[in-house]
């Protein structure tokens, strides 16, 4: 219970301070966009009470790291999302297929992906520690999947969905829902509470994991999925133990 309170805090903060953007950023706003829009958030917050379920739960806790709750994170949001019909705008990221033509530009993302993580990477320090096996596969596996399939296929897909329903679907028009995804990704990243509730924030943090979360949106809306945002995802995750 004291590590949940203030994770819970953490998100709770920055789904608030990103709705409040979002809100001001699409005025006026239409039925439909207020749908999509509530939508979105609701992904977030269910997702986020799956994802700290073994902190209430502690039976639940695997290993050192939080499997479980990335799971249930997981299956939870798919079956939210899900519940949109087949051929719903919202579920335009939940797919393999990618869309014709994209592979240039999609190449392109990917290798300023990885050019901005070495970057980073070399900047702050980072691989100067030995993980273990189970860091290394956690890193390697639910992270990417999870925060894609929240922040990409969730999120941004009901943001997109929303603004394409209102005003076509013109590439500079969901930048819009880029920049919201984006934040909300950054803010989780960087907003911190004590078990005093005293608040932190990390503006390099925010920084880096919002630039980096605009890339993957991009990647996502280039390629018409979130297949390969889960790949790099993880890639970035694995490259700190290397550079």
């Amino acid at each position: 219970m004291v590590d949940l309170l203030p994770r819970a805090a953490t998100l709770g903060l920055s789904g608030c301070v990103t709705a409040l953007i979002a809100m001001l950023l699409s005025r006026p706003m239409t039925k439909s966009q207020w749908q999509y829009l509530a939508m979105a958030f609701v992904i977030f917050l269910i997702s986020g009470v799956f994802l700290l379920l073994p902190f209430a739960l502690p039976s639940l806790r695997v290993g050192h790291w939080n499997w479980m709750g990335k799971l249930l994170s997981i299956c939870a949001t798919y079956l939210v999302v899900f519940n949109f019909k087949a051929g719903d705008a919202a579920r335009r990221f939940v797919t393999f297929r990618q869309r014709p033509g994209s592979g240039s530009v999609s190449t392109a993302f990917i290798a300023l992906l990885l050019l901005t993580s070495v970057l980073v990477n070399v900047a702050t320090g980072g691989g100067n520690h030995t993980p273990t096996w189970e860091t290394v596969f956690y890193e390697a596996s639910m992270p990417g999947i999870d925060e894609e399939t929240v922040f990409r296929a969730g999120v941004l897909g009901s943001l997109v969905a929303g603004r394409r329903v209102t005003q076509g679907d013109d590439r500079w028009v969901i930048l819009g829902s880029v920049l919201v995804t984006s934040i909300l990704f950054g803010l989780v990243h960087a907003v911190t509470f004590s078990t005093e509730f005293r608040l932190g924030f990390d503006w390099l943090a925010f920084v880096i994991t919002a630039v980096i979360g605009t890339l993957l949106a991009l990647l996502a809306i280039n390629s018409g999925s979130i297949l390969l945002p889960v790949i790099v995802h993880n890639l970035v995750n694995c490259l700190s133990f290397i550079f």
